[in-house]
């Protein structure tokens, strides 16, 4: 009888147990069911924190970037972020969830300011791009949108607006090589003696001594241009000065595409203060003696560049320099430097050897043969490749009697 009612107890406080059990299982299902497992929203002060947070970031990103171009384009007018609300103490919610900012210029380069974005973006880890036209906005004469990006996901939006007339070229147009032909209608300079000028400079010069040992030997006023800090550099200028032949410095700057593509050693950058920029390029005058001018290797951010450019031309006016433009990139802003520093001017006309086959070569150097006789003068650009030597030394002896003389390119500035 004791062991049934010993069951008996032990049976009910099991079914207590089990009626609590399912009682808080009850309970909690509502609560769950009440609760928002994925709540639309936070509380308000905390998201309001996050905001400020995302706001603040992109804020010192684009206050960073405002100021670099400051440094290195100018003529920035309004520095400012967009949709932000005065009337909240909190950072703007935007509208399309992409923080945006503005700026406006006086004038707008627009091959530099790609280039220079493309620079910064790098040194931030992030990836820009740009494109032509601004939504949703009153347009100027130019405008530009750029997207600052982590991981491919849009980071930052800055407005690029222009106060100058008409809208400059796309900003595709930009995407040019270091290799372009520049305009050939220039004012035709009669030859006084008969003979049309044409001048050949090869670049490229201090790295090796193997083709300039040939290139030399040729009796013709080859102009040779070497380049700073290399192994052979001061050798190959002592050479060329003892053979009686021109020299000038190869003086590298910022490619288009730096870093990937690197200008080597003594190299002006964008990012480089004056000071900065003038110890380079002292150095570089001291492994390259002799020259008597300078022209730019690489250089198609850079001759794009006025206020670098300016502390170059004051630099070459004070050593009596003149300055040769390879012309890699497009636009006169090294010319419009060099005039305002009365630093003489020069600008190539043809590249021998972009294509390093011995029939295309040819045809660029006839190329530039025929335009030395249309105009009296003609600027020829090679590098110490092979090919190019066996050229020229086959069509130089030949030049004469075509009615072309081969000069130093100094002699141009006449």
């Amino acid at each position: 009888m004791n062991k049934f009612i010993e069951r008996i107890r032990k049976n009910k406080l099991k079914s207590a147990v089990g009626g609590m059990l399912i009682l808080v299982f009850i309970l909690s299902t509502i609560t769950y069911l009440k609760t928002p497992q994925f709540p639309d929203a936070l509380p308000s002060s905390e998201s309001n924190e996050i905001q400020d947070q995302a706001y603040q970031e992109r804020l010192t990103l684009f206050q960073q970037f405002t100021r670099f171009l400051r440094e290195n384009h100018g003529e920035i007018l309004v520095a400012e972020p967009l949709d932000k609300n005065p009337a909240a103490e909190t950072a703007f919610p935007p509208k399309s969830g992409i923080y945006t900012f503005r700026q406006q210029f006086k004038s707008l380069n627009q091959s530099l300011i790609s280039d220079l974005s493309n620079s910064f973006a790098i040194q931030q880890g992030m990836q820009m791009e740009i494109r032509s036209g601004c939504k949703d906005l009153l347009k100027p004469t130019a405008c530009y949108e750029m997207d600052f990006k982590k991981a491919g996901v849009v980071w930052m939006r800055i407005l690029l607006e222009s106060q100058q007339s008409g809208y400059p070229p796309g900003w595709n147009s930009a995407d040019y090589k270091d290799a372009i032909e520049p305009d050939h209608q220039k004012e035709i300079i009669p030859p006084e003696d008969g003979m049309a000028k044409l001048a050949i400079v090869i670049d490229d010069l201090g790295y090796q001594m193997d083709v300039f040992n040939h290139l030399i030997t040729l009796d013709f006023d080859i102009t040779y241009s070497v380049l700073p800090q290399q192994a052979f550099s001061r050798e190959t200028a002592e050479i060329a000065t003892q053979a009686g032949r021109q020299v000038i410095l190869h003086l590298p700057m910022q490619p288009k595409d730096w870093p990937k593509f690197d200008p080597g050693w003594g190299a002006l950058l964008l990012q480089d203060s004056t000071d900065q920029m003038n110890a380079k390029m002292d150095l570089n005058f001291s492994t390259v003696p002799y020259v008597t001018g300078v022209n730019n290797h690489m250089g198609s951010a850079y001759t794009q560049y006025a206020e670098g450019l300016d502390a170059v031309m004051q630099v070459l006016n004070q050593k009596g320099l003149f300055f040769l433009d390879s012309k890699t990139a497009p636009g006169n802003t090294a010319k419009q430097a060099a005039l305002n520093h009365s630093v003489p001017y020069l600008s190539r006309d043809i590249f021998l050897d972009n294509d390093k086959d011995e029939t295309l070569i040819q045809k660029q150097l006839q190329k530039a043969v025929r335009l030395a006789k249309h105009r009296g003068r003609a600027i020829a650009i090679g590098h110490p490749y092979a090919i190019t030597y066996t050229v020229l030394a086959e069509n130089l002896p030949q030049l004469k009697a075509q009615g072309v003389v081969v000069i130093k390119v100094s002699e141009l500035l006449n």
